[in-house]
């Protein structure tokens, strides 16, 4: 304390340095001098702290990071925003800017190495509206709740289609291949070992057949079998991956379909997990099918709403719900 205290104030104190003989210089000019005082505007380097601050700086640092990656992730999974999943950059040799305070009114700048590159590659962007922040506060209250790693792979998918369609065709259909099984985990925990070790049926028919089962009794299943041009385009997904892995053929297919479908799907799920947010981000053609309420379409924008009392209002108008029936 006593340390920091001084450091704040100026004054570096010689008796707690372990590693450094003063004077400190920097392009010719003295920054900290014999006696401790340091050059008014020079930031002090993170090396020369006491090994002890140093853990304590970099053991706030590293909250920081973990925070600000989960806030960053809850934001975009809730918004669609598409790009890289690494949040900082590989290469980054530092830790966030941190500021601290003992007896002062107001925090000062830390002495850390500079705060590391941020990636967040987004072509969509992060949709920072009501709809998206109150999605993001109730996953950022929830601690072990984070962007599935199906959402992660497609944005996975996205970043590489411009420079290899084949390689974002194989890393959207493990995507969507992870979100079934988590699906199907999350809503029957039970199933669990079994949804990701015993050898499955095709994707397409578990999709299509297995997961209106685990949702038996909710109106959100009763029209499924709608969507049956979308489980035929889960099966032509799979064979083009099939032939791609085990024969290695060139084929001539639109990405943008697949990782269309694929996201379509993943919100899907998480719709039917209880995020209702989430029908915001599920294509319009599939939620018509589907009669579902999309937060797209709510004229106050309000969320969240039960999805009972959001459709009663959606579909007032008797002739369209005859037209979604």
């Amino acid at each position: 304390m006593e340390f920091i205290e001084n450091l704040i104030n100026g004054i570096y104190l010689r008796s707690h340095s372990e590693v450094k003989i003063f004077p400190e210089y920097e392009n010719g000019r003295i920054k900290i001098s014999e006696n401790g005082e340091i050059s008014k505007g020079y930031p002090v380097r993170s090396d020369l702290l006491p090994r002890k601050v140093r853990k304590l700086t970099s053991s706030a640092s590293f909250d920081m990071m973990v925070s600000a990656t989960k806030l960053i992730k809850s934001l975009r999974w809730t918004s669609n925003a598409t790009g890289s999943s690494k949040i900082f950059g590989e290469n980054a040799d530092g830790d966030p800017i941190v500021y601290w305070k003992t007896t002062q009114e107001h925090y000062h700048l830390a002495p850390l190495p500079p705060m590391p590159n941020i990636s967040l590659k987004m072509r969509a962007g992060i949709a920072y509206d009501r709809d998206a922040i109150s999605a993001a506060e109730i996953i950022w209250r929830q601690a072990d709740v984070d962007e599935p790693l199906s959402h992660q792979l497609l944005r996975d998918a996205h970043d590489v289609k411009m420079s290899s369609k084949k390689s974002a065709l194989m890393i959207s259909y493990a995507a969507l291949e992870v979100g079934v099984k988590s699906h199907i985990s999350n809503v029957v925990p039970k199933s669990a070992w079994l949804a990701t070790n015993a050898p499955s049926p095709p994707i397409d028919q578990i999709i299509r057949t297995y997961i209106p089962i685990i949702h038996s009794g909710r109106p959100e299943v009763e029209n499924w079998s709608v969507l049956s041009a979308h489980f035929n385009q889960v099966k032509e997904f799979s064979k083009a991956r099939n032939k791609l892995t085990h024969q290695g053929k060139e084929l001539n297919f639109d990405i943008e379909k697949w990782l269309t479908l694929t996201k379509d799907l993943l919100y899907i799920f998480d719709f039917l997990e209880g995020k209702e947010w989430a029908s915001g981000l599920i294509s319009e053609q599939v939620i018509a099918l589907l009669g579902w309420f999309s937060t797209r379409d709510s004229p106050e924008n309000l969320w969240p709403k039960t999805i009972e009392r959001a459709r009663k209002k959606h579909l007032a108008n008797p002739e369209q719900t005859k037209k979604i029936k």
